[in-house]
């Protein structure tokens, strides 16, 4: 038997909890995962009221969820048995999807982006018995941080033991109030620097031309005398990580972790098809009129 997923509500008036409970009871033999009800404590989705019914919630962040359709996670009066069995069904395959994408702090804050965007609570991690702790709210585009940038190298290399924790609503208020909050896209620029370990995260792929969306704040980030040639070239026109590499002089790593960083800090995006086109007729339209001054000196010259 698998993992046993766990389900709790909350805030449910008694007669939807009533029905929700035996329609759970109905279920169990058709979904596609083990679940049982939860009474107390952590849960993997909570059922949560809303004007409507109900709204399926998945309290693990780094799950995937934004691939599911929302619509599946709304129950509606009257609530309906196939309708339940989709929704759990749909939240056990996120959760599922948990475990495919974890092993480094970059692609556990994919997740935690993906799933938790407009979410105004803050959530943590930290080293098991260690006071350190990093706080994220992905609304607020904010993040603190206790023991310095080193603590994000330990959690990168510990991340596969630790687990992402949802904090009390006042600790908002309390980082607000006694610590300097950093923007957002600092803690992903350097968990791409982080987390490929000299190689391209594995969810990107080696032939993407890239384009530069946004010019990097290099005075509050991390990087190499490469990072702004680089981050200018592929302003310019879309460029590989092949491209980039050839143009930084063959300095692999430097490419790898300028790309890294910067896509996931959103300052690289996938070039489209008309980019790529428009960037090499660029370049051939500047080849020829390079040659021609080159011919214009040596005809001055009496060497044509």
């Amino acid at each position: 038997m698998g993992t046993v997923l766990t389900l709790s509500f909350s805030g449910l008036p008694d007669n939807d909890r009533l029905v929700l409970s035996a329609l759970f009871t109905l279920a169990e033999v058709q979904l596609s995962s083990k679940w049982r009800l939860n009474s107390g404590g952590d849960s993997d989705a909570v059922l949560m009221a809303n004007s409507d019914g109900a709204s399926l919630l998945l309290m693990r962040p780094g799950n995937s969820a934004a691939s599911i359709n929302p619509n599946l996670l709304q129950l509606k009066r009257p609530f309906q048995h196939i309708d339940f069995i989709k929704a759990l069904n749909a939240a056990a395959s996120a959760l599922a999807n948990q475990a495919s994408l974890s092993g480094s702090l970059a692609a556990s804050l994919v997740q935690l982006r993906n799933d938790l965007a407009h979410s105004e609570a803050v959530w943590s991690l930290g080293l098991p018995e260690a006071n350190d702790r990093l706080w994220v709210c992905t609304k607020r585009n904010s993040y603190w941080l206790d023991g310095g940038d080193n603590l994000l190298t330990k959690l990168d290399q510990e991340i596969s033991h630790l687990e992402w924790r949802q904090e009390p609503r006042e600790q908002l208020q309390r980082l607000q109030s006694e610590r300097e909050a950093q923007p957002l896209f600092r803690l992903y620029w350097i968990s791409g620097m982080l987390s490929g370990r000299g190689k391209l995260l594995p969810w990107l792929d080696v032939a993407t031309p890239w384009k530069l969306k946004t010019w990097p704040s290099f005075f509050k980030l991390p990087h190499y005398p490469t990072f702004p040639r680089m981050a200018a070239a592929a302003m310019k026109q879309p460029m590989t990580l092949d491209d980039l590499i050839a143009f930084c002089g063959g300095n692999r790593a430097a490419a790898i972790e300028f790309v890294n960083a910067s896509v996931m800090a959103e300052f690289l995006i996938g070039a489209t098809s008309a980019q790529v086109s428009s960037g090499a007729a660029a370049a051939a339209e500047a080849k020829p009129a390079k040659l021609g001054l080159i011919s214009l000196i040596r005809r001055k010259l009496g060497l044509l």
